[in-house]
């Protein structure tokens, strides 16, 4: 499946986002999580990580074909805008759909959100399948006592375990990743979407650069709760705004109050590191060294009244042409996974 040299040296926050933080000599300053002390770091080894968005083929062999897909139709549209943008340019002005299919891409595609990925595999991979050995198995899962179905539990659990393989389940993410990046570009593409400038250098960045008001450890409201905006530092002067609902009174000024709301929120939702401009102070801010972490599911057991049913499912119809063919390559099938 794969040709030629595969890349291995991936960011997963592009170049062309964090050189808004970048100084003369393309380096921006990094900040550990769980560190105080920010490093100095070249833009071409910050938010990199090895093979993240690699995977197995059919044929065994590494294939960097999302990696790649990533740079010809997320990153490489959208350097001009970023640049306009942040020289002062309105959205009126620039390319709004490479600015949403960007902004949409840097709230999906990170770490902190295949973190989540992974902790949904955790918790309902075993039940699924514990539900599906008792409908092959002809037991009622529901005449069984509390503890009678957490001990089943725990035996799926060990069973979903001995089930997983890295191929597929790194593959399973990234076509959830590319189908959620659809859903949601056509979801927010009709918001209001603004650029407020602050006065002078107030923002920084992170690893998860496009935040919410999503509190975590609570409970979970989806990648994008109800009413929350999108709030995207384009650099230390610059923020890009998309709301659900127009505004009444259309503001144009980052003020000192929205700007700690975004830091606290890059704080909260980054996965490893934040950015900023290595000539700039830092705002006070908490980082601890704990990353951010999904409540465990409340489950409650009850027969399902739902017209049709949960599964059999199919996925949301794609819209985009170049999703249709990057979820083709990646084997997707209509069934929910």
């Amino acid at each position: 499946m794969a040709t030629g040299k595969v890349k291995k040296h991936q960011h997963v926050v592009p170049r062309t986002y964090l050189r808004g933080w970048a100084d003369a000599e393309d380096h921006i300053a990094v900040l550990d999580r769980g560190t105080t002390t920010a490093r100095r770091l070249a833009v071409s080894n910050s938010a990199v990580r090895k093979r993240f968005y690699n995977f197995a083929g059919t044929d065994g062999a590494e294939t960097d074909i999302v990696e790649t897909w990533l740079a010809d139709h997320i990153e490489a549209p959208v350097g001009v805008t970023l640049a306009a943008l942040r020289a002062g340019a309105e959205l009126r002005d620039v390319d709004k759909p490479t600015v949403v299919n960007f902004t949409v891409a840097q709230l999906i595609r990170t770490p902190t959100v295949f973190a989540y990925l992974d902790h949904f595999d955790d918790h309902l991979g075993a039940m699924l399948a514990l539900l599906e050995a008792s409908k092959s198995e002809e037991f009622e899962l529901l005449a069984l006592s509390d503890s009678e179905r957490a001990r089943y539990l725990r035996i799926a659990r060990q069973a979903w375990v001995g089930l997983q393989s890295d191929q597929d389940t790194r593959a399973s993410k990234l076509r959830t990743m590319i189908r959620k990046l659809d859903e949601v570009a056509t979801q927010v593409t009709s918001w209001h979407w603004a650029v407020l400038t602050a006065p002078g250098p107030t923002l920084i960045s992170g690893d998860s650069p496009v935040v919410t008001l999503n509190p975590t450890g609570s409970h979970w409201n989806g990648l994008i709760p109800a009413g929350s905006p999108l709030w995207m530092p384009l650099s230390p002067t610059r923020l890009l705004v998309a709301e659900p609902v127009k505004p009444l009174k259309a503001e144009t000024t980052l003020t000192p109050e929205v700007a700690s709301v975004v830091t606290r929120a890059l704080a909260r939702q980054a996965d490893q590191a934040l950015f900023n401009d290595p000539e700039q102070p830092w705002p006070d801010l908490q980082f601890p060294k704990p990353k951010p972490q999904l409540p465990d599911p409340t489950v409650t057991w009850g027969r399902s009244t739902g017209k049709p049913p949960t599964f059999p499912a199919q996925h949301p119809p794609v819209v985009s042409a170049d999703v249709k063919a990057l979820l083709k390559k990646l084997g997707a099938i209509d069934g929910v996974e």
